[in-house]
């Protein structure tokens, strides 16, 4: 059986950014025919393709080496982001050669975490997800508007401007990047300086912190 592939929340990092609700009318953003719509939309326009006349592939200013370091573009998709238990799930049955008979808990608008887009490229993938608030019980704020706040994202920067771009004109979202307060990151640097194993552990550091990098800027 193939390896289940790792919760994409896990075991990566992102640039972080924040959005305003994201308008997209009456039609409902979180049902399949949506997200399909969604992927193909992002889909052309990586690709170059034109519409209405206009070559939006090398629109919005948008350095093309980065598409072209890349390769071509096989596939994008949207779909709803679970938990990590419903993601293993999900991958597990879809793995199996015939039906258990066990229903697959299925991710559904009320119990997402997010949207999950990824995007399948010749020589790499990326991702791109975008997260409700964990207190909120429904991802939907209204008909009109749904509340993502949180974007990652985890791909080459001309690239991510032209993802930011279409999210900023399909949805009228404003989008702005994260800034993490310093009294919040020295105390997460505290937590995670806890974690390392002590003078009389067997473990190793590298079991316990992969890597951690500080950067500092002064005004």
């Amino acid at each position: 059986m193939t390896d289940i592939p790792p919760y994409p929340l896990y075991g990566s990092t992102y640039t972080l950014h924040c959005l305003s609700p994201l308008y997209h009318g009456s039609g409902p953003l979180l049902e399949d025919a949506a997200l399909s719509r969604h992927a193909r939309r992002v889909r052309d326009l990586f690709k170059g393709d034109t519409v209405r006349g206009v070559d939006v592939g090398s629109g919005y200013g948008v350095d093309n080496s980065a598409f072209r370091n890349a390769g071509s573009l096989q596939d994008c998709t949207w779909t709803l982001l679970g938990d990590s238990a419903s993601w293993e799930v999900e991958h597990r049955q879809s793995q199996e050669e015939h039906d258990s008979g066990v229903d697959a808990a299925k991710v559904t608008a009320d119990n997402a975490r997010g949207i999950h887009v990824q995007l399948h490229y010749e020589k790499s993938a990326y991702t791109v997800m975008l997260l409700r608030h964990p207190s909120t019980k429904s991802a939907l704020s209204s008909k009109e508007f749904t509340s993502f706040p949180l974007l990652l994202t985890r791909m080459p920067a001309p690239l991510r401007e032209l993802f930011l771009e279409y999210l900023a004109t399909t949805f009228d979202t404003h989008v702005s990047p994260m800034r993490l307060r310093s009294d919040f990151l020295s105390t997460s640097l505290e937590q995670l300086l806890s974690h390392f194993p002590s003078a009389q552990s067997t473990q190793r550091v590298s079991t316990v912190v992969k890597a951690v990098q500080i950067q500092l800027t002064f005004p």
